[in-house]
């Protein structure tokens, strides 16, 4: 568990209601770090629940945003990964979030820093999550008015604490989805066509393969290795070209996402007309 003051929020003693991560924070928990090291804090609500083939334990919660308060511009729906009993429908939730944008997912992800799961009732009362039903742990879900100070839960008290401070946040670099064919000849450090020879799924992923093949060519760059990541939509013994960014000495990520076109598509078609007549 944790308590900590954050110029006068000081929290009564929250604990982790996530039984499947570390208990230990790289940072003092305080709502003022929390802001710091989020890309975004937004009040959002429940719009969707898929499941998550990387851990049985998991699900892919899809919210509506409903404003933000400090950070960029969200989309209209967000995407976070946490265990399937975490979040209820009928909840709306102020969370504290941190973006990771890649070009080797379909989306992007929200990581949100569970220790302030903060629920909102009325439009107002704020609560925060402390467990989630959960029978390996035995636990049942539960909430805790988060602040000592009685005046700190209400979040007409809190909401101008965290727009005041809205510019101290993390700036999300967003991953590209441009498959423009100039954009990509353009863009991209390496262009090669190949063909995967072994594919390993990854770990606590369900969407990222180790990817090991043989190059047929190279149009543009060096190949190096014969290992990469890539999307799990790859086959084995089919050829691609893939349009990879260079995104440190000899390592190389997909340029956009999408850009690995499968011989057979209208987009592998048309990168072979485009580059004999350039």
């Amino acid at each position: 568990f944790c308590s900590c003051s954050s110029n006068g929020f000081e929290t009564v003693d929250l604990h982790e209601p996530n039984p499947y991560v570390s208990k230990f924070y790289s940072y003092e928990p305080t709502i003022n770090n929390a802001i710091k090291h989020a890309t975004h804090v937004a009040i959002v609500e429940l719009a969707d629940i898929e499941p998550y083939g990387g851990s049985s334990n998991n699900s892919i919660f899809t919210f509506s945003v409903k404003s933000v308060l400090a950070g960029g511009i969200l989309p209209e729906t967000i995407k976070i990964i946490r265990p399937i009993t975490f979040y209820k429908s009928d909840e709306t939730y102020l969370l504290f979030l941190y973006g990771i944008s890649s070009t080797l997912w379909p989306f992007d992800l929200f990581v949100p820093f569970d220790l302030f799961t903060f629920r909102i009732t009325d439009g107002e009362n704020i609560d925060c999550l402390q467990a989630i039903d959960n029978v390996q742990t035995n636990t049942t879900r539960s909430f805790v008015e988060p602040f000592k100070d009685a005046e700190n839960n209400k979040f007409s008290v809190l909401k101008p604490y965290i727009t005041a401070r809205s510019k101290s946040t993390i700036k999300l670099k967003y991953a590209s989805s441009n498959l423009n064919l100039d954009y990509l000849i353009n863009q991209s450090d390496l262009i090669m066509e190949i063909i995967p020879t072994r594919i390993a799924p990854v770990e606590n992923n369900a969407f990222i393969a180790d990817v090991w093949y043989e190059v047929v060519n190279c149009y543009k760059g060096t190949p190096s290795g014969n290992w990469m990541m890539l999307p799990n939509t790859v086959e084995i013994n089919c050829n691609y070209v893939v349009f990879l960014d260079e995104v440190e000495p000899c390592s190389y990520v997909l340029e956009s996402r999408g850009s690995f076109f499968r011989q057979g598509s209208i987009e592998y078609d048309e990168f072979f007309s485009t580059w004999k007549n350039r």
